[in-house]
């Protein structure tokens, strides 16, 4: 299984490579702290996300929300974004 990274540009931050089961607990222990007030998590070049890889976005969702932030969910694949919906978190496909 291929690594995921995160890559911070600014305000932006890039997911890479899956997010599955098997990356969620290597990505959580690199995520960098968010900074920011509007922080955007780009999923353009996420390969694969499942109801791990979610979770881990509604994690994210949260942290940045308790420090007073908003988060935009950008370039969402379409099976991530059937997913969310299905879960009931149409407002990051939304956003």
């Amino acid at each position: 299984m291929p690594a995921a990274t995160i890559e911070v540009s600014g305000d932006t931050f890039l997911v890479k490579g899956p997010l599955v089961v098997e990356t969620v607990n290597q990505l959580l222990e690199s995520t960098p702290a968010f900074k920011g007030s509007a922080i955007e998590i780009d999923l353009s070049s996420a390969t694969e996300v499942d109801s791990a890889g979610l979770s881990l976005l509604v994690l994210w969702e949260g942290q940045i929300k308790q420090q007073g932030g908003s988060v935009t969910f950008k370039m969402i694949p379409p099976q991530a974004a059937s997913l969310m919906q299905v879960s009931g978190l149409e407002h990051m496909v939304g956003a």
